[in-house]
């Protein structure tokens, strides 16, 4: 449920700041039972994971920010379960 409000709340912004290829990661992310969350800015959007499964996932994930905004993907040293997407 949290992955869910978390999606739904980037989603409300996604129409006052839209984010290139929004739709792309949060369909990422429901496939992958993720949530998707943007700055309040705009200018930052990611995943958020279950954190028990960042490790396995990340060049998984790391590839697909990759292929779809030529971007790097960072994970937070702390082991907490967000991925960012720059």
């Amino acid at each position: 449920m949290v992955f869910k409000a978390i999606t739904m709340s980037a989603q409300i912004n996604q129409q006052a700041l839209p984010k290139p290829k929004f739709e792309t990661l949060v369909e990422f992310a429901k496939q992958n039972k993720m949530g998707v969350f943007v700055g309040h800015t705009g200018t930052v959007m990611g995943l958020v994971m279950n954190a028990s499964i960042m490790h396995d996932v990340f060049p998984y994930i790391s590839a697909f920010i990759k292929e779809n905004w030529n971007a790097k993907a960072y994970y937070d040293s702390c082991e907490q379960s967000v991925i960012k997407i720059f």
